[in-house]
């Protein structure tokens, strides 16, 4: 019976097909093409590959500043078939051109760099677009969206093409950019919840938020004055640029993030805020009526000003997170839109005029 057994099992294993090595590492191509090579569309790039004995892989995870290696079946004969001066082909095609492109979306004038001849791969270093080394705004722009996608957590294809042919076809379709690390998110996370943590507790405890000036005679000794619509829009705004360029530096080491937009929406804010000190009556600041009714009454009702001001600094905070988020970049708005800031924080002023309510 044990004979009959070891038997089977020898036959079993007779007809079971061999796995190569490589194929059994997931490498189940060469390197270079088994097929010849004649142009740049014969080429593709894949995930892994072996040559003499050693695997090789396409870089799928990556940090901002990593460097990516893709693997590129056929570039070392087409190297060879470009370098030779019978071949006259256009030099469109140099494969020293071949730039990064991401779920088919290009990294302009952002070129690789080749091995010697004899290997079939091209490496990205994304430490050249994150410190400038003479980078191209348009390469900067384009690795600002993909570390945006990186936030998501997606997983995209990658590949290498010309800039007038288009993506190579990819075999890669699970590249994924560890925009941040975890210690700095968390430690970014620490710094918000602290600097919002010092405003709220500040502006609770404080006049800082508050209207300038004694509390009328007569009001009770913990009475607290109300709050300030200029200035609470003046924290508001600091607290968005603020984390906004500390986030934007600690991804992309940029210290340039700040924008002509950002310089007029903190000023516009600024204004507002000193014209309604300079109107406001020091002696006569009113009591607290909670924190809504302090910033939208005026007088013993509501007020249209006070509401159009409120409404549209939210509005325009919330545009300029979603900006943020999506491009690593601080929002340029339009002369159109600063000037609504502009006109609806001056018909706030113009309102305190006749009775002096901050």
């Amino acid at each position: 019976m044990l004979r009959c057994t070891s038997v089977a099992l020898l036959l079993v294993g007779l007809s079971i097909t061999p796995v190569p090595l490589h194929a059994q590492t997931g490498a189940s191509a060469r390197c270079y093409s088994e097929q010849p090579v004649r142009s740049w569309t014969d080429l593709r790039v894949i995930t892994s590959c072996v040559d003499k004995g050693e695997t090789h892989l396409t870089t799928t995870t990556t940090s901002a500043t990593g460097r990516i290696v893709v693997l590129v079946r056929g570039l070392n004969e087409y190297r060879r078939l470009f370098d030779d001066p019978e071949s006259r082909m256009d030099g469109r095609w140099d494969p020293s051109k071949l730039i990064l492109y991401v779920d088919d979306r290009p990294v302009p004038q952002f070129t690789g760099t080749l091995p010697a001849i004899g290997h079939s791969h091209v490496t990205f270093d994304l430490a050249d677009l994150a410190y400038r080394k003479g980078a191209h705004p348009d390469s900067v722009a384009a690795w600002k969206v993909l570390l945006t996608d990186g936030f998501r957590d997606r997983r995209m294809a990658l590949s290498v093409g010309f800039g007038t042919g288009g993506p190579l076809p990819s075999d890669v379709k699970g590249f994924e950019v560890d925009a941040i690390q975890t210690g700095w998110l968390v430690s970014w996370g620490v710094f918000v919840a602290l600097l919002f943590a010092l405003l709220v507790v500040a502006g609770r405890r404080s006049d800082m938020l508050r209207v300038p000036g004694p509390l009328a005679p007569g009001q009770p000794a913990n009475t607290r004055k109300a709050y300030g619509l200029a200035r609470l829009q003046m924290a508001a705004w600091f607290f968005v640029v603020l984390v906004s360029f500390v986030f934007i530096y600690v991804v992309t080491n940029s210290l340039d993030s700040l924008t002509p937009t950002v310089i007029g929406l903190m000023g516009i804010s600024a204004a507002t805020g000193l014209a309604a000190t300079v109107i406001d009556h020091p002696d006569t600041a009113p009591a607290t009526q909670g924190f809504l009714t302090d910033i939208l009454q005026e007088g013993t009702g509501a007020s249209l000003p006070r509401l159009q001001m409120a409404v549209w600094t939210i509005v325009l905070i919330l545009i300029f997170g979603r900006a943020i988020s999506r491009t690593l970049v601080m929002p340029e708005f339009s002369a159109t839109l600063l000037g609504l800031m502009g006109i609806s924080g001056g018909t706030y002023v113009g309102f305190k005029l006749p009775d002096g309510k901050p």
